[in-house]
């Protein structure tokens, strides 16, 4: 059961999400800074360490919510299907996902890969 103070502490870290995600997507990443995070949601920057560990922690997030939605809309594409026609669906489904949700989709793949991340891709 879920006391008070972790709904509380639930509802802030959501809190500092989607104010992220709506900085990035108004401003672009480069405008997204602790400062300007704890400004729009009327909290102090130090006290946004108490939810993540920095900036790009954040961004992290903002992308692991959207790739719950894009995994999401995909797994609900039919697994009986003919490989091509499978493919086909997830093909539909990504696209669904970036007309949904267009703000997830813009910070996903318009972010830096994280640093544990970027040997990745190189």
């Amino acid at each position: 059961m879920s006391t008070p103070r972790t709904k509380r502490r639930l509802r802030t870290k959501q809190a500092i999400l989607d104010a992220a995600r709506a900085i990035i997507v108004e401003d672009g990443l480069p405008a997204l800074s602790m400062r300007t995070l704890a400004d729009r949601i009327d909290y102090s920057p130090a006290g946004l360490y108490e939810y993540f560990g920095g900036k790009e922690e954040i961004v992290a997030a903002v992308c692991d919510e959207g790739q719950h939605y894009l995994f999401e809309a995909m797994d609900q594409v039919d697994k009986s299907l003919a490989p091509a026609d499978y493919l086909h669906g997830i093909g539909i489904a990504y696209i669904g996902f970036a007309l949904e949700h267009p703000d997830y989709f813009l910070v996903m793949f318009t972010a830096a890969p994280p640093p544990d991340m970027a040997g990745a891709t190189a």
